[in-house]
């Protein structure tokens, strides 16, 4: 029998390094930086990222981290605080879980939720963040999370937009679509987006490295592919160099095919 599990949600894309939130929620890769966590162990200390267009790479740009504050139990339980300076930019992030509560927040803006113990995912969320009036501006958005099946292990969830609230205005965003999510073990496998007539737009696999290196060191580090009706996309790792220490490993993308990024992470060993 399918359960309907009625929650309040908010639908952002967050780019953060340290922590990478999944927008069915699920999980989110603790513990490191770029594309997962170190499982607690290891934590970014530099990154150089590099676009690529007809096989000619831009220019490096790099972010350093320095780290406040580095706190890990458990996926369910841990606290970052780090700045990441780059040529341009400095910027502190804090993130912090504990049991169902996440809090991630920077100079510009503050994103809380509550995770739901049964299914995983958020069961309330809001982002706060800085405007051009100079008031700071809330959204939010409310649908619903239904339980479509268990296929050994496997859980498939749908989840439907009812309501957006923006500063307190609701507005009917139940014509927008739908996602279902596949998780198994609390981790999201596999993510569907559908238009409000059920027409598929885009479907995104998760899956973890299988480089052993990856896996002792860096246990969350997941590799994504995403197939649109025009374009393909995926990910592909590997270990420029491994010590006792340090860790440096390289993260290509290739978009329908074709090199398109790369990114250098070197990681470091928590004393």
């Amino acid at each position: 029998m399918k359960k309907t599990i009625k929650v309040l949600g908010i639908i952002v894309l967050v780019a953060v390094i340290g922590f990478s939130m999944v927008a069915c929620g699920g999980d989110d890769d603790s513990g490191g930086g770029g594309g997962g966590g170190g499982g607690g162990n290891w934590r970014e200390k530099k990154s150089t990222s590099y676009t690529i267009t007809d096989g000619v790479a831009s220019a490096p740009s790099e972010a350093v981290y320095n780290w406040i504050i580095y706190r890990y139990t458990s996926d369910t339980n841990y606290e970052s605080k780090f700045t990441v300076t780059s040529a341009t930019a400095s910027t502190t992030n804090h993130y912090t879980r504990n049991g169902q509560n996440f809090v991630s927040s920077s100079e510009s803006s503050t994103y809380t939720a509550i995770y739901d113990s049964e299914s995983t995912l958020e069961s309330k969320v809001t982002n706060t963040y800085s405007s051009s009036s100079g008031t700071p501006d809330t959204l939010e958005y409310t649908y619903n999370i239904e339980f479509l099946d268990d296929n050994g292990g496997v859980k498939t969830y749908k989840r439907t937009y009812n309501t957006k609230i923006s500063n307190g205005v609701s507005q009917d965003v139940s014509t927008q679509g739908y996602s279902e999510c596949k998780i198994k073990n609390g981790r999201k496998l596999e993510e569907k987006f559908f238009s409000a007539d059920g027409v598929l737009s885009s479907t995104t696999t998760y899956t973890l490295s299988d480089n052993a290196v990856i896996k002792a060191k860096l246990g969350n580090y997941r590799l994504s592919s995403t197939t649109t009706p025009t374009s393909t996309s995926y990910n592909t790792v590997e270990v420029l160099s491994d010590s006792a220490t340090e860790l440096v490993i390289r993260g290509k993308t290739f978009t329908n095919n074709v090199l398109s990024g790369q990114r250098d992470d070197t990681y470091e060993k928590v004393k």
